[in-house]
């Protein structure tokens, strides 16, 4: 068995601006994606997190994870969906 943990899957606002990725999306294709905002003030959609690394990494590897599975991700309250 492997076990991955990140901790604090998060997106706060005092994090905007220091190179972090800004939220999760789902993107045309249906893929979990992150954005990320350049310092000219576009969007960049990819895999700038661990949860789309993740994804990709189990998408380009079939045989890493048993049927797919890859993990959890649990919501927070502060500055999360919850508040």
């Amino acid at each position: 068995p492997f076990v991955l943990s990140q901790d604090d899957v998060s997106y706060y606002h005092y994090m905007d601006g220091d190179g972090f990725a800004q939220k999760l999306i789902v993107d045309e294709n249906g893929d979990v994606k992150n954005t990320y905002v350049e310092d000219d003030g576009s969007i960049s959609v990819g895999d700038y997190d661990m949860v789309p690394w993740i994804d990709t990494f189990v998408k380009e590897h079939p045989d890493f994870s048993y049927h797919g599975h890859k993990g959890i991700i649990a919501l927070t309250g502060y500055e999360g969906v919850l508040g």
